[in-house]
C-alpha cells in the first residue's frame, strides 16, 4: 500500500528538474496578433501605409507636371502643317489634368489608410471586451470612410475615363507619328524622335501609377472589410 501511494505522487508531483526544464508558456499565448499589437504601434503601422502611398503619388505627379509642361511648350514649336502639332498640345493638357487629379486620388487613399487605425482599433478594443472604446472607434472609422471613400470613387471615375481617351489617343498618335515619318509628310522637325522619347516616359508613369494603384486598391480592401464587419455587428 505504502509502494503504490509512493508512485502514485511521484506520477503527480513533478519533480525540480522537471519543472525547470519544462517549455515556458506566453501569457498571451491564445491573443491573436492584434490584440497583442499596442495602440501606438496600430496607429505607426498604418500611418506608414499611407505615407509610401503619399510618397508614391506625389513622386508621380512630381513627373508628370514637367512632362506636361513639355508637351504644351513642345507643340507651340511645330509648324500648324505638322500632325503632330494637335497631338502634343492634347497630351500636355491630359496630363497636366492627370497630375491633379492622381494628388488628389493619392491624399484620399493616404487619409484612408490612416483612418483603418480606427477600425484595427475597434477590433483590438471588441476583442478585449472595452465596449465604449471599440463603439467610439468604430463610429470614427464609419464616418472617415464614408467621407474618404466618397471622395475617392468622385475622383477614380474622371481618371478611368481620362487613361480610357489618353490610350486612344496615344494610338492616334503613334499614327501621326508613322505618317510624319514618310519623306512626302510635312516638316515637324525633331517631332517624331521626341514623340517616342515622351511615350517611353508615358510608359514609366504607368507603371508607376499602377504600382500605387495596386497599394491603394489593397488598403482600400483592407478598409472595406473591416467595414463590412462593423455592418454585420
Amino acid at each position: 500500500h505504502f509502494q503504490s501511494s509512493h508512485s502514485s505522487c511521484a506520477e503527480t508531483v513533478p519533480l525540480p528538474w522537471q519543472t525547470m526544464m519544462a517549455p515556458a508558456v506566453a501569457p498571451d499565448a491564445g491573443k491573436s496578433a492584434l490584440t497583442r499589437a499596442g495602440t501606438q504601434q496600430i496607429r505607426e503601422e498604418t500611418q506608414a501605409g499611407g505615407m509610401m502611398v503619399l510618397g508614391l503619388g506625389l513622386c508621380l505627379v512630381i513627373l508628370m507636371a514637367p512632362v506636361a509642361a513639355v508637351y504644351i511648350w513642345y507643340s507651340t514649336t511645330l509648324p500648324e502643317d505638322c500632325g503632330l502639332k494637335k497631338y502634343f498640345l492634347v497630351c500636355g493638357i491630359t496630363s497636366a489634368i492627370m497630375a491633379v487629379l492622381i494628388a488628389l486620388n493619392t491624399f484620399l487613399i493616404k487619409g484612408m489608410a490612416v483612418s483603418s487605425s480606427h477600425g484595427m482599433l475597434a477590433e483590438k478594443y471588441e476583442e478585449q471586451h472595452r465596449d465604449a472604446e471599440a463603439a467610439r472607434e468604430r463610429e470614427e472609422f464609419q464616418k472617415d470612410m464614408m467621407m474618404y471613400g466618397s471622395g475617392v470613387m468622385c475622383v477614380t471615375c474622371p481618371i478611368m475615363l481620362l487613361s480610357m481617351f489618353s490610350l486612344g489617343w496615344r494610338i492616334y498618335g503613334l499614327v501621326k507619328a508613322i505618317q510624319a515619318s514618310q519623306a512626302d509628310a510635312p516638316d515637324c522637325g525633331s517631332a517624331v524622335q521626341v514623340f517616342w522619347g515622351l511615350l517611353i516616359v508615358d510608359l514609366i508613369m504607368q507603371c508607376c501609377n499602377s504600382i500605387k494603384s495596386a497599394k491603394s486598391q489593397g488598403m482600400q480592401s483592407q478598409s472595406n472589410a473591416q467595414d463590412s464587419g462593423s455592418g454585420s455587428e
